[in-house]
């Protein structure tokens, strides 16, 4: 799989014309290729977060959902890439921004935070996350 092609998924699965619904053929894509590693976990977090840094909400809640399905549905191996303190970061700066039009984002991002406490909370690799939910 060539980077091309990874970011050719990506925009599919974070299109913000894909309407209300999320596109769960290319979340699921990309949750596989992140499990097979045909993509290295950190260059896909990396580019995901990139999405989460957008203007239109319908882009930002999709990349919520595909950072979502990623960690629920990969190893534990992968999750150090995922729950890395820059894309937790970037869940904050989401909640913190309060901007009115990303209102759906904002508390995707909050429940995000709230199952990750709950599902990491005592394990010390993942300290952000009680770090971060506990400024919010």
């Amino acid at each position: 799989m060539s980077g091309k092609e990874f970011k050719q998924i990506l925009d599919q699965a974070t299109s913000s014309t894909s309407g209300s619904e999320p596109n769960w053929e290319s979340i699921t894509k990309i949750v596989e290729m992140v499990q097979l590693k045909e993509v290295p976990p950190k260059k896909a977090s990396q580019d995901i977060r990139k999405k989460l840094l957008e203007v239109s909400e319908t882009t930002v809640l999709n990349a919520l959902y595909l950072v979502d399905s990623v960690v629920k549905n990969t190893p534990s191996a992968v999750h150090k890439d995922f729950l890395s303190p820059e894309l937790l970061g970037s869940l904050k700066a989401i909640v913190e921004g309060q901007d009115s039009g990303m209102a759906k984002a904002i508390d995707k991002a909050l429940e995000m935070l709230g199952e990750w406490k709950a599902a990491f909370g005592d394990d010390s690799n993942y300290k952000v996350i009680q770090t971060i939910f506990n400024e919010l």
